[in-house]
């Protein structure tokens, strides 16, 4: 079996279709991953920057993962590489892998230590004016220190997943042109696990909060509440 994979129509999504030879005809198989999370638990709605994506399968070992890219600096000319393992169904045929934080990382981020905020997978406000990935030099800039900028009032940051123990302190380095707030959510259906309370400052200083969670593989959405912009340099969970 030949399998073409290809960025359709929409931009945002690599799919894939089978043929029993190179020059095909291919028969159309669905959907291998969106880079805004669209398809994903019936979601219809943009979960990070809406632009093209191009990538391939890969088999490594017993497992099978999809190469991808999300974009940065608010275009999509500016690229972040990204991996996510993609699984079978029943009958063989391969299901939509969902964005994470995780990529090739075998599982789950352990929740403890410094991550950097860029590794966040869904960017997006209810205003339409979100939040996207920069960094500290010019685009392309190698090795230079990435952060969340644009972060307005209803931003939604989030990361999937971390593997929590339970009442860890949840910190986070972040600057902003007014006073606000940083929820933290677990499930953005219920209400927050931690409220982190940021200053109005021109550099990046650190805030913490305890955090009410139960042990287990959960994803964490930083909602944040407030005046002016923010931004958001790195998380940290011990």
């Amino acid at each position: 079996k030949y399998y073409f994979i290809y960025s359709t129509e929409h931009c945002h999504e690599l799919c894939y279709a089978v043929g029993d030879g190179p020059n095909g005809p291919f028969e159309y198989k669905g959907c291998l991953i969106s880079n805004v999370d669209i398809g994903i638990n019936g979601n219809t709605n943009p979960r990070n920057y809406v632009g093209n994506n191009h990538g391939s399968l890969c088999n490594i070992g017993d497992r099978f993962y999809i190469f991808y890219h999300r974009h940065t600096n608010n275009t999509s000319y500016s690229r972040q590489a990204c991996a996510e393992e993609v699984r079978h169904n029943d009958s063989g045929e391969f299901m939509q892998a969902e964005i994470t934080s995780c990529g090739l990382n075998n599982g789950p981020l352990k929740a403890t230590g410094k991550y950097s905020a860029a590794i966040a997978c869904h960017l997006y406000s209810a205003s339409g004016n979100a939040p996207y990935i920069t960094q500290k030099g010019d685009d392309c800039s190698q090795m230079d220190t990435q952060y969340v900028t644009n972060i307005v009032d209803s931003s939604v940051i989030g990361y999937k997943y971390f593997e929590l123990k339970g009442g860890e302190r949840i910190g986070i380095s972040a600057r902003a042109s007014g006073d606000g707030c940083f929820s933290v959510y677990t499930d953005l259906n219920c209400e927050p696990c931690a409220n982190i309370m940021v200053k109005a400052s021109d550099s990046f200083e650190t805030f913490e909060s305890f955090m009410a969670t139960d042990a287990g593989t959960h994803p964490l959405y930083f909602v944040y509440k407030g005046n002016g912009r923010a931004e958001l340099l790195n998380i940290t969970i011990n």
